[in-house]
């Protein structure tokens, strides 16, 4: 898909950008995946003319488009072949780097897309490239959150390095964390298909974690979270599961019963905790 210059409404390719950016985060809130296509499309080429071709902006785009891509249309190809495209970018961006910002905004960048191109190579049953990449991905999330909390002390530093996006990507503590729900998800599903179990449990029970610590404990990604937690559960020891099993338990919680089908309490219940009560 490419973007023509020619239809547009006659702004400056920077006032194009500013919209451009306005509007792909909208249809990608909405989950429209079509019109999220096109804009994050447009979004790539504006940025490519702005700023060149080894840029953290433009990195962001085509790691946003491989995002939308995955997410919303489910097409692991074109997803794989803009994350890997976002991380040339940022191993470009890598060799010219000095500022301490930029630095980290390339690392944070360069997280997301290896989660990205890992996700996408499960799609295609590639399990043993797509782990050596989410590996990589929890490596470098991991510094990130190191540099914030430690060594960080100026403002937090926007994703296309510029003031003028009225669609700032602010790299803080909570944006790290959500990457590393995501990481620690795709970690998960890619033991269970491993059938590495233990394993799965630890990296569920640490997205649910992430999860409750900025979402409360009653909302619906929740449920889907523990949902797989549970289906781990039978295959070893649901110690994963018990930490939610008392006050305040994310299962007992009237708002979570509320939101939660029957089914899926029952099978929390049938496979996780009863045993558990039967056992102590």
């Amino acid at each position: 898909m490419e973007f023509n210059m020619q239809d547009n409404d006659g702004g400056t390719p920077e006032q194009l950008r500013v919209d451009a950016l306005t509007q792909a985060a909208q249809a990608t809130l909405k989950k429209d995946g079509d019109t999220a296509v096109q804009l994050w499309v447009k979004c790539c080429a504006l940025s490519r003319i702005i700023f060149g071709d080894a840029h953290v902006e433009l990195a962001r785009c085509h790691i946003e488009l491989a995002s939308v891509y995955l997410e919303l249309k489910g097409f692991w190809e074109q997803s794989l072949s803009h994350a890997v495209k976002g991380r040339d970018i940022l191993l470009l961006v890598e060799k010219h780097v000095t500022s301490h910002d930029t630095r980290l905004l390339a690392l944070y960048h360069n997280s997301w897309a290896c989660c990205t191109i890992g996700r996408a190579l499960m799609m295609c049953d590639q399990l043993k490239e797509a782990g050596a990449s989410l590996r990589d991905a929890e490596l470098m999330c991991t510094e990130c959150g190191k540099i914030i909390s430690c060594s960080y002390s100026g403002p937090s530093p926007r994703a296309d390095g510029n003031d003028d996006s009225t669609h700032p990507h602010i790299v803080t503590m909570v944006t790290v964390a959500r990457l590393e729900e995501d990481i620690a998800c795709a970690l998960a599903r890619l033991s269970f298909k491993q059938n590495n179990y233990e394993l799965a449990g630890r990296y569920f029970t640490k997205a649910v974690d992430h999860h409750i610590s900025h979402h409360g404990n009653s909302s619906e990604g929740l449920i889907v979270l523990l949902q797989e937690l549970a289906r781990v559960c039978p295959h070893h020891s649901s110690s994963h599961l018990m930490k939610y099993a008392s006050p305040p338990c994310p299962l007992l919680m009237p708002s979570f019963r509320q939101k939660a089908t029957a089914r899926i309490i029952q099978l929390l219940l049938r496979r996780c905790l009863l045993p558990w009560i039967s056992a102590n």
